[in-house]
């Protein structure tokens, strides 16, 4: 429902290294290794076995304990040299078991709280009660845009505006039928809007639209956008809904505050007439 453009709030999740199929694989090329390591040392004469086993256990212990089991093939079964060797054997396959559990365990907890860190900082930019951006997304959504236009020389016009008469209807009907006013006037702008305009609330019963175009623009834009308001919104005893609106353009102006600064001064005499 709600379309207006609010700055990245929500990255995409990272893959998650330590999932379901990571473990498998790294049992078969564990598996595989052994394999490889079993039918190297059965297939070499007894002179070179040693010298293999011995050097790959100072790197590899599991391989060495593999390796040095092929005596068991050719020279006879040792009970005791067998009951060692995979002693070994199953002491290192229990450790790289846990180890794998332990870093797929750590790696997760890392990926939910990221993505926990993502949500968190996505609903600190929300008003909660409209579901459009709120003051902090509009000004970080107002700095880019004006880093924007000043890079590539587009125009770029702030509006500001409000509702008639919110304060009575608080007054007269309560907190609760004024909430219901101002989500019923948030979805009317999201309609309202055009890709890439974007509106926020900017506190109270303010909104503020950022418009990629010129003074003229910007009073198109807030006609349409009271006309959209005055079809579809009422007040509790069933009158339309008006706003009035205050607009400034970056050309006229030097930076963020000034703009802002200058849309608010419009919509004051805007509401003085």
């Amino acid at each position: 429902m709600i379309t207006a453009r609010v700055s990245p709030l929500a990255t995409e999740a990272p893959t998650e290294i330590g999932n379901s199929a990571t473990v498998p694989a790294l049992w078969a090329v564990i598996s595989f290794s052994i394999f490889i390591a079993s039918m190297t040392a059965i297939s070499a004469p007894s002179s070179t076995v040693a010298p293999f086993s011995t050097s790959t256990l100072s790197t590899v212990p599991w391989i060495g304990e593999v390796s040095a089991s092929a005596p068991l093939f050719y020279e006879g079964w040792d009970d005791a040299l067998a009951g060692d060797i995979f002693g070994r054997i199953l002491i290192w396959f229990g450790l790289s078991a846990v180890t794998m559990l332990f870093v797929a365990r750590v790696r997760s907890q890392r990926t939910g709280l990221r993505r926990a860190g993502d949500e968190a900082s996505r609903l600190a930019r929300v008003d909660v009660l409209t579901g459009l951006g709120n003051r902090r997304a509009f000004d970080e959504a107002l700095a880019a845009s004006v880093a924007r236009s000043t890079r590539t020389g587009t125009p770029l016009t702030v509006i500001v505006a409000d509702l008639d008469g919110f304060k009575a209807i608080n007054d007269r009907f309560g907190h609760v039928e004024g909430d219901a006013c101002l989500k019923g006037v948030a979805s009317a702008l999201s309609r309202s809007l055009r890709s890439p305009e974007s509106c926020f609330r900017w506190g109270g019963d303010e909104f503020s639209i950022l418009v990629d175009g010129d003074h003229e623009a910007a009073e198109a834009l807030s006609a349409r956008v009271a006309a959209v308001v005055g079809e579809d919104c009422v007040d509790p005893e069933g009158n339309p809904i008006t706003m009035r609106f205050g607009a400034a353009s970056l050309a006229d102006h030097a930076d963020p505050t000034e703009l802002v600064t200058a849309a608010d001064l419009d919509l004051i005499a805007a509401k003085a007439t």
